[in-house]
C-alpha cells in the first residue's frame, strides 16, 4: 500500500458505539471482541505500533441531539485535556516523527460550545480536524441530515485556519457528500460501500456530470414497470436481493469496469444472496467500493474543471426520482381497486 495513505480514527465509523463508557481518564474502543478503555498513554502506544500517516487524537464524543449543554461542556473539557496530552506524547516519541495528529472539535448542537471547540482546537499544534460530536454511528448514521447542522459547521469552518484539512466521518449518500464538500470539509470516511453492501445493495447512482472531461456514462435501470414500482434503501443503489434479479443476466452496471461488473451478472449475485454464500459480499464489496471511489473521484476532478454544479444536479437527480416515485407509490396505494367492486 505504497501509494495510499493509513489513518487511523478512534471508532469504526459503521458501528453503533455504546454510550456511557468514557470519563476523564480516558475513552472507551468498541470492536468485535469487545470494549476496549484507552487512556492517552496507550493510545500513543498504540499509534506507535501501527504508525499510520495520521491519526485522530483521543477524543470524548459521546454526544447526540439530546445531550445537555452540561455533557456538552464536559465533551469539550476532556477532548481537549487528552489533546493536550496526546499532543505531548506525540512529539516525545521517535516512531510518530513523520506522523499528522489531527485535533477534535467537539460540541454536539450547541453552537457555543462549538465555537469554544473550534477555538481551542485551532491553537493547538495539530494537523488538521476531526469534526465529531453529532452522533454514535452505526447504520442509522446514513439517516443524519446534514441541513441540521448547517449552520454550526459554517461557524466551525470560519474558524478552522482553511490550510489544514477537516475530517468528518459519517457523511456517507453522494447527495450528503457534495453538500458537506461546499460547506468546507475535505476528507470522508467509506463506510457507505460497506453499509450497503451488508444489506446486499448495489451502487448504481450516475455521477457522469455534463461536460466532465472523462464521461462514461451511467447505464440506468430498464424503464420497465417493474423497476418504476421498487423504491430501494437508497436512491442510490439496487437491493439484489429482490427476486426480479433472478433472471437478469447484466452486470451491475454494463459502463462499469470494476472486477465484479466484467465478470459477474445480477442473477449471479442475486444466487449468492440467496443461498447466504460469502462471495456475494465479496463481489458486491468489490464493486461498491470500486464505485464509491470513481464518485469521489469525479468530484475531484468537476473542482479542478469548475464544474462542480453540473456533478451536483446529476447526483441530485436520483434524490428527486426517489421522491418522485414513493409518492407516486403512495398515490397508487390510496387508489381503490375497481375489481374488488
Amino acid at each position: 500500500m505504497e501509494d495510499r495513505l493509513l489513518y487511523c480514527s478512534l471508532q469504526d465509523p459503521s458501528v453503533l458505539v455504546p454510550s456511557g463508557y468514557n470519563d476523564k481518564s480516558g475513552a472507551s474502543v468498541w470492536a468485535k471482541g469487545g470494549r476496549l478503555r484507552l487512556d492517552t498513554i496507550q493510545f500513543t502506544k498504540l499509534q506507535e505500533a501501527i504508525q499510520p500517516d495520521w491519526y485522530q487524537a483521543l477524543c470524548d464524543s459521546d454526544t447526540d441531539v439530546t445531550s445537555s449543554r452540561k455533557r456538552l461542556r464536559k465533551s469539550v473539557d476532556r477532548t481537549l485535556n487528552f489533546l493536550d496530552e496526546c499532543v505531548k506524547a506525540h512529539q516525545s516519541s521517535q516512531i510518530l516523527n513523520a506522523t499528522s495528529i489531527f485535533g477534535v472539535v467537539e460540541g454536539g448542537y450547541n453552537m457555543e460550545e462549538r465555537v469554544r471547540s473550534a477555538r481551542e482546537t485551532a491553537l493547538r499544534p495539530v494537523d488538521g480536524f476531526v469534526i465529531e460530536g453529532f452522533h454514535n454511528y452505526g447504520p442509522l448514521t446514513e439517516k443524519f441530515e446534514l441541513e441540521n447542522v448547517k449552520s454550526i459547521l459554517t461557524r466551525v469552518m470560519d474558524i478552522l485556519p482553511p490550510n489544514k484539512p477537516r475530517v468528518m466521518h459519517g457523511i456517507w449518500t453522494p447527495p450528503s457528500v457534495l453538500q458537506a464538500v461546499e460547506l468546507g470539509i475535505d476528507i470522508f470516511d467509506s463506510s457507505f460501500p460497506y453499509i450497503v453492501t451488508e444489506r446486499g445493495g448495489a451502487l448504481t447512482f450516475d455521477f457522469q456530470y455534463e461536460g466532465a472531461a472523462q464521461r462514461i456514462p451511467i447505464i440506468p435501470e430498464e424503464d420497465d414497470e417493474s423497476s418504476k414500482r421498487l423504491v430501494g434503501p437508497t436512491e442510490q443503489e439496487i437491493n439484489l436481493k429482490e427476486k426480479r434479479y433472478f433472471e437478469d443476466f447484466r452486470p451491475i452496471l454494463p459502463s462499469c469496469t470494476c472486477y465484479t461488473c466484467q465478470h459477474h451478472t445480477r442473477s449471479y449475485i442475486h444466487h449468492l444472496l440467496s443461498t447466504s454464500e460469502l462471495l456475494a459480499q465479496v463481489l458486491l464489496m468489490i464493486h461498491n467500493f470500486y464505485h464509491y471511489f470513481e464518485f469521489f473521484s469525479a468530484v475531484r476532478r468537476s473542482i479542478k474543471e469548475d464544474r462542480f454544479e453540473h456533478l451536483k444536479r446529476t447526483v441530485n437527480r436520483h434524490k428527486s426520482n426517489k421522491k418522485l416515485m414513493e409518492t407516486v407509490v403512495q398515490a397508487e396505494s390510496r387508489v381503490p381497486d375497481s375489481t374488488s367492486a
